[in-house]
């Protein structure tokens, strides 16, 4: 590759980064922040979900037992 192809191809990243990449991060934090956080859950943990105390027992069942269900 010609150093000219190099800085050409170099030039075109850099740019699409500055007008696509990084205002699509900025929409998203931006997004995270205003709207999706505030909806999210307070409390943390498969159990403050409903039924949680059942899929808490079921994960654990699921994760530490022998793949012949023993």
């Amino acid at each position: 590759m010609s150093a000219a192809d190099r800085t050409r191809l170099n030039d075109a990243i850099v740019a699409a980064i500055g007008t696509d990449v990084r205002p699509a991060y900025v929409k998203l934090a931006n997004f995270l922040a205003t709207e999706y956080a505030s909806k999210g859950r307070t409390d943390f943990g498969v159990w403050s979900l409903p039924n949680g105390e059942a899929l808490y027992r079921f994960y654990i069942r699921e994760q530490t037992t022998d793949f012949d269900g023993s």
